[in-house]
């Protein structure tokens, strides 16, 4: 008895999609839906990725036909030529609206529009791309609370309407859900992942002399406490060269960011019990030893294969002068792929068991080409640790993260957000 409903589900796909062709896959982060073109006109699969997600088609019938897995159809008429399917995570097939498509007379989007460290927020996005103004409520969900405003888009415009933070996260993304109503009932929605860490604007430069004057407007982010920030590698522990994570003591950070017209300026604190860099200055295998990494996406393209600026610096055992190398892109890198020309620090306190890593990074070094508030940019950060073997260099074994991207596959669509406000 317990597997007849799995019988019903697959008979009633096999019937639904008999001689269905695949056109087009919708899905976003929220529902996956796909398109097909059937004998008798269109049809659309859809679920929700997680709770109820509605989407709005366009249709030239009087509604259209919702058949879940087992079966059972329900009816639902359209309003001016458009009907919302409610979707769950249990899949249903919808037909019967004579010419369907996804309505596109909104389009809504959702993003992060702070320009100032006070006064984080929000903005939906909504652009009117059909015959008449359009008018109706917003509302915006964050981990279960909910802001309501309303809006007016006249034909062919765009509006901005701004929102409330109401939790600011820096070290994870939120998903952040905007809700378009329109005054006849029609849904459109939008969902983006959002982190708010931010890069404060500095009046004057501030000390890259492993103190901090002048950083006390930024932020403080600490990173390398939760255990997706703790990662070991693996080809060390196949080695038997495995070094244990004791602990925030034995690894644990902290970071600022601040810009200028000129520059980004990055501070990176790192409580270290055992200080042990790579042994001499080299091109891109800092690495090795201990050291940071890190990255910027100047366009915040959250893609794969979006451009990346990585770099790495440490300062090399022995010496005073610290030692930076550009590993991405290859075409700016110089012959030997090392850094000369930042004004940047890196200093140890043996006694504070801290390490500060202090640097001002040009814009024209990271692909920015016109800082001001309220631009992001992707960026990633990792502190490698290195407690043993001081005369073997071959892996590193323990690090820490803000972000992925960097460490274990290059991959920008990985980093967090950063944006720049007074």
């Amino acid at each position: 008895m317990q597997i007849r409903p799995t019988f019903a589900a697959h008979a009633v796909m096999a019937d639904a999609l008999a001689d269905a062709v695949m056109v087009a896959d919708h899905s976003t982060d929220d529902m996956s839906l796909y398109e097909y073109k059937r004998g008798d006109g269109p049809l659309f699969v859809g679920w929700a990725n997680g709770g109820v997600q509605n989407i709005a088609l366009a249709v030239s019938g009087s509604g259209v036909e919702v058949m879940d897995l087992m079966g059972n159809v329900t009816r639902q008429r359209a309003v001016n030529g458009a009907v919302n399917v409610p979707l769950t995570v249990d899949p249903v097939y919808i037909s019967g609206g004579g010419a369907m498509s996804v309505d596109r007379r909104l389009s809504v989007s959702i993003r992060n529009a702070t320009t100032a460290k006070s006064k984080p927020t929000l903005a939906v996005e909504i652009k009117n791309n059909g015959d008449r103004e359009m008018a109706g409520t917003v509302e915006v969900t964050e981990r279960g609370k909910t802001h309501e405003a309303p809006f007016s888009v006249k034909l062919g415009q765009t509006v901005q309407v701004a929102m409330p933070v109401a939790e600011i996260r820096t070290n994870e993304r939120m998903a952040y859900r905007a809700q378009v109503k329109t005054a006849e009932g029609l849904l459109f929605n939008a969902v983006n992942g959002l982190n708010f860490a931010m890069a404060t604007r500095a009046d004057t430069p501030p000390a890259l002399d492993g103190s901090w004057r002048g950083w006390e407007p930024a932020p403080v982010i600490e990173f390398g406490v939760e255990r997706s920030e703790i990662a070991q590698d693996q080809a060390a522990n196949a080695l038997g060269k495995f070094e244990n994570y004791r602990g925030r003591e034995d690894i644990s950070g902290r970071f600022r960011l601040m810009w200028d017209a000129k520059a980004l300026y990055l501070g990176v604190e790192v409580t270290d019990d055992v200080h042990m860099p790579y042994n001499k200055r080299a091109d891109t295998i800092g690495f090795m030893g201990d050291s940071i990494e890190f990255g910027f996406q100047p366009e915040n393209a959250l893609r794969v294969n979006a451009e990346q600026h990585e770099f790495e610096m440490y300062l090399p055992q022995g010496e005073t002068r610290y030692c930076a190398s550009r590993r991405y892109p290859v075409k700016l890198r110089t012959a030997d792929g090392m850094i000369t020309t930042w004004q940047a620090a890196v200093v140890r306190d043996e006694q504070k068991k801290v390490t500060i890593y202090q640097a001002a990074i040009p814009w024209e070094d990271v692909g920015v080409v016109n800082p001001k508030p309220g631009k992001t940019i992707s960026f990633s950060l990792v502190v490698d640790d290195k407690d043993s073997q001081p005369d073997n260099f071959g892996c590193n074994t323990k690090f820490i993260r803000w972000f992925k991207g960097i460490t274990q596959g290059k991959d920008p669509s990985k980093y967090g957000d950063v944006t720049l406000v007074e």
